[in-house]
């Protein structure tokens, strides 16, 4: 119960019963203010908890607050516990009682049937009175069986009770067994099945009448009398009990009849007569008779007005046996002959086959399937075999030798099928036990066998008869059949061998006699194989050169193979063919290709400086497959590069004959291209890729020009141009300056340049009014300190004449670079700059531009090229200066022409008409077939000719050739076309 109390804030709550205050105890808890002040009461009694609960509230200054509660307690119904006797049975009476011995009143009653509402058919009778009600069954049936529930309900609550009617009932059939009769060997399964209660127990007898005494128990499957498999004993009287205990059981005696079909004991048999012979066909037909038997063959009822049939019959104590008789046989009395029985209870067959032997009939559809030089294969559609397996066939040949007149040799041959002719010393009789059975394309079998130990090109006339156990049959008609031709059997003699062009060898020979052709004589095989014993043979698959060639027509005595290695000794040999194979091969020749240059460069090509002007070179020699002759020793190609890796200087050649070399007397840190090759006495090989290699640095040149300008009273500007040979990467330029005339340590200073060589200028201050000064300059790399320029000499003033710092210069530049010419003025008062080319005055132009005195070309160009000078001028002097530019362009090639061409190569020459004012840094060789795709070689700039090699035989090739310097790729020639030796595929 909670207090309703509000104001803030609360000390404490109390509650109050009666005059005493309750507390926290056994029966009651009381809860502080935190928690609501709230009074529990943990089992609510009606008669000591209801009635009222005052309520007290105390706050901080005393002030108290009341309030009463009153509590009303209801009780719900308590129903006393009832049941049903025991024992009930069907037609008794019974009555239930449903009394409420507590709680508030009033109490509604009501009854239940397994949880619904009592039916009204069952008649069962309700009472209620004001705390009891009854339940009345007057007539109990199996129907009243069930549990029953009385419900009790007040205010308070609803409460129920529940008892359990159990009506025993005696046993009653849901299934009785009857008689059944069955057939022999047929399952038998008996259901019988009752009803009541307690649940009736089923049992099955069996017995020898009718009488209860006459009867046994016997084991039954889920109250069914179960038989897998019913036999003649199993034939007789059963009884099935059900019984539960309450009345009398139930009995039913039943009768089982098995009765036996018609059956045989062998469904199947064999039997076999000679064609002509009587045979009898016998069946014995067992089961109840009556029995009746119908013969039939080939599914049609035998005809007995037939004089060659007869049958009989006799009847036996286990059934019928039946005869039937067939006089005279035939090959169509052969098949299937079927004794069908029947009775009552069901039909049987008894199956004869009958098999009427005979000798079997001749292979058919003779036919060749395979000839070669000594053997013959056969196939044949397999024959009626008689009735009686063939045991072998026989195969009769013998060779046929055509004359002129093949009609008459046909007939004397046996090609009409007379016998006389088999009757021969050259007939060969053949006996096959074994055979192979094959199908055929529609699906039917056929046989096959070989013939051996024939001769080869020739014709034979052959026949085949089959053989079982009782006689062999016709021969087939004869086949003409001719081997096929063999091998020739003596190669070509008279096998000689000769150099020819480029990678070429030609052979020749005598053709073999014609009675060793063994045919008609197609040409000739070729070998040729690389000999292991060369220096340059490399035993591995992609490499051995391995080429046969055939030669068509026995008249043809001479040929030449080509695309060979070159200086490659070889190994050949000839035989015929014909259409079947080819003949013996003939003994080895031997032959070896031209010398020629070497197809690779040397390998492993390394370099390292040795010094500031020497360099050591090594490498290995070229893969041996690649020498293509006697290596006589190596050339060595070096050149430096300028800053700008270009070729200026050509190729310098050291010859040598060892794998390594040193270069001496080079140019200073200087880097150096390096490419070595190989030559044989036919000419110089392929140069290796360059390596480079620089010589170390060294000290530097003198400067290549100074000098000494007055700008001041006080001051001289000293210029310079960097040396001709820098001999390294210059890192500062030292100025050195003293009074002229005087001995003493000069003054110096020292100037840090850019990677550009930048600044190439120096202004000396603090210098004495119209005293004459030396000056000279030095260029300095990582190794120390190079040589001085002249001493040049100058005296301070305040009118100092126009003098140019910048020096006069000769400037090759490609075509399309932008330039500019500096032109640096100095003097007091300060000089006019003027630009002149070609004795006209520098005016603007879309070439160039004039600022800040530097003339500036925006693109260099071939008609612009010349002359320029500066000229610059005040009041007391006037100075000038002069640039010599050339336009460098791209180079032209002309004159593109062949020198040779082989089966597998062609050489090619050209020459230069212009080098466009740079040198040539190389050529690039284009080559297609007339159909194909450009190919390209780069070629050095120092050759003049190359040799294409790996190309087609008798194939037309498209060249063309162009170079190219540093400013870019020239034009291209004219296309030349050129075709290889040789016959094309």
């Amino acid at each position: 119960m909670h207090c309703p109390f509000s104001g803030h804030p609360i000390l404490s709550v109390r509650w109050i019963r009666g005059g005493n205050e309750l507390v926290s105890g056994p029966r009651y808890s009381v809860a502080d203010v935190k928690h609501g002040g709230y009074l529990k009461i943990y089992t609510v009694d009606p008669a000591q908890d209801r009635g009222p609960y005052t309520c007290i509230v105390t706050g901080p200054n005393g002030d108290e607050g009341r309030r009463e509660l009153q509590l009303v307690v209801h009780s719900p119904p308590v129903i006393e516990p009832f049941a049903f006797p025991k024992i009930m049975k069907v037609g008794g009476r019974a009555q239930l009682t449903c009394s409420v011995s507590a709680g508030d009143m009033p109490i509604y009653f009501s009854w239940k049937k397994d949880g619904t509402p009592i039916a009204s058919d069952l008649q069962v009778e309700i009472k209620k009175e004001e705390f009891f009600s009854l339940l009345v069954l007057k007539d109990i049936t199996a129907r009243h069986s069930g549990r029953y529930t009385c419900f009790a309900a007040n205010t308070a609550a609803q409460t129920n009770y529940t008892a359990e009617l159990l009506v025993q009932v005696p046993p009653s059939w849901t299934q009785e067994p009857h008689d059944i009769a069955v057939v022999l060997g047929h399952p038998i399964v008996l259901p019988c099945e009752a009803d009541g209660f307690p649940q009736p127990k089923i049992t099955w007898f069996r017995g020898k009448g009718k009488l209860s005494t006459d009867f046994h128990s016997i084991p039954s499957k889920n109250n069914s009398l179960s038989i897998n498999y019913a036999t003649s004993p199993d034939a007789g009287y059963y009884m099935c009990e059900a019984a539960n205990g309450i009345g009398n059981s139930l009995k039913k005696i039943i009768h089982i009849g098995v009765n036996e079909a018609v059956h045989f004991d062998t469904p199947v048999k064999n039997v076999s007569a000679r064609r002509n012979d009587a045979v009898m066909l016998e069946c014995l037909a067992l089961g109840d008779e009556p029995i009746n038997i119908i013969w039939t063959h080939k599914s049609q009822r035998i005809d007995f007005n037939n004089y060659r049939y007869n049958i009989i019959e006799m009847k036996e104590s286990v059934g019928v046996r039946s005869q039937l008789s067939i006089s005279l046989t035939e090959r169509y009395d052969s098949g299937k002959y079927v004794c069908t029985a029947e009775n009552l209870y069901g039909t049987s067959e008894h199956v004869i086959y009958l098999a009427v032997q005979e000798r079997p009939d001749a292979p058919s559809d003779l036919e060749v399937m395979e000839v070669s030089s000594r053997q013959i294969r056969l196939s044949w559609k397999r024959p009626y075999d008689g009735m009686s397996p063939v045991l072998s066939y026989l195969v009769q040949y013998q060779p046929v030798r055509l004359s002129k007149e093949p009609v008459r040799e046909a007939h004397r041959s046996g090609l009409d099928g007379s016998s006389a002719a088999w009757d021969s010393a050259l007939t060969v009789n053949v006996t096959f036990s074994k055979v192979n059975m094959i199908k055929s394309i529609d699906g039917g079998v056929r046989d096959e066998t070989s013939i051996g130990g024939l001769l080869p090109a020739t014709q034979y006339l052959l026949r085949m008869l089959a053989i079982n156990e009782i006689e062999c049959s016709s021969f087939t008609s004869p086949l003409v059949v001719r081997t096929q031709e063999e091998a020739p059997s003596e190669a070509p003699g008279g096998l000689k061998v000769k150099t020819g062009t480029m990678g070429e060898l030609i052979l020749t020979w005598q053709i073999p006699a014609r009675a060793s052709w063994n045919g008609e004589l197609l040409g000739y095989t070729v070998s040729c194989v690389e000999e292991k014993t060369n220096i340059n043979f490399i035993a591995s698959p992609g490499n051995i050169s391995n080429t046969t060639l055939t030669v068509h027509g026995w008249a043809t005595t001479k040929t030449s193979i080509g695309q060979l290695k070159k200086f490659t000794r070889y190994a050949l040999r000839i035989r015929t063919y014909n259409s079947i194979a080819p003949g013996p091969w003939s003994t080895v020749v031997y032959g070896t290709t031209s010398e020629d240059a070497p197809e690779a460069e040397p390998q492993n090509v390394s370099c390292s400086s040795l010094s500031s002007q020497s360099i050591k070179v090594l490498w290995q020699e070229p893969p041996p497959q690649f020498h293509n002759g006697v290596l006589q020793g190596y050339k060595i190609l070096y050149r430096p590069l300028t800053k700008n890796n270009e070729f200026v200087f050509p190729f310098e050649i050291k010859r040598t004959s060892n794998l390594e070399t040193y270069l001496h007397a080079l140019m200073k840190a200087t880097n150096y291209s390096i490419q070595v090759l190989s030559f044989t006495l036919s000419g110089d090989g392929v140069a290796s890729v360059p390596v480079y290699c620089a010589t170390e640095e060294d000290v530097p040149e003198a400067p290549a020009g100074i000098k000494a300008l007055t700008l001041t009273a006080d001051s001289i500007l000293v210029s310079w141009l960097p040396p001709a040979h820098p001999n390294g990467i210059i890192t500062h330029y030292t100025v050195y300056g003293k009074d002229h005339g005087k001995k003493g340590s000069p003054k110096h200073n020292i100037v840090r340049v850019d990677e550009t060589g930048r600044p190439s200028m120096f202004e000396v201050r603090g210098l004495s009014e119209n005293n004459k000064y030396d000056f000279w300059v030095t260029a300095s790399t990582a190794k120390g300190e190079g040589d001085p320029t002249m001493v040049v000499s100058q005296t301070t003033n305040t009118r100092a004449p126009a003098k140019i710092a910048s020096f006069s210069r000769l400037l090759k530049v490609p075509v399309g670079v932008s330039l500019v010419l500096e032109c640096v003025a100095v003097g007091n008062p300060t000089p006019r700059t003027r630009w002149l080319t070609k004795d006209q005055a520098v005016t603007f132009s879309q070439y160039y531009v004039i600022s800040q005195g530097f003339l500036k070309i925006h693109s260099v160009e071939r008609q612009i090229a010349g002359n320029f000078t500066c000229s610059a001028k005040n009041l007391f002097g006037e100075d000038e200066i002069h640039y010599t530019l050339i336009a460098l362009q791209t180079p032209n090639v002309t004159q593109l022409s062949i020198q040779y061409t082989s089966f597998d190569s062609l050489r090619v020459t050209w020459e230069v008409a212009s080098d466009g004012g740079a040198p040539i840094q190389g050529y690039n060789l284009y080559y297609r077939t007339t159909t194909g795709t450009w190919s390209n070689v780069a070629i050095p700039s120092d050759q003049m000719a190359y040799t294409l090699n790996g190309l087609k035989c008798g194939t037309q090739y498209i060249v063309k050739i162009n170079a190219h310097n540093k400013v870019g790729v020239g034009m291209f020639t004219e296309e030349l076309a050129v075709r290889t030796k040789g016959k094309g595929k």
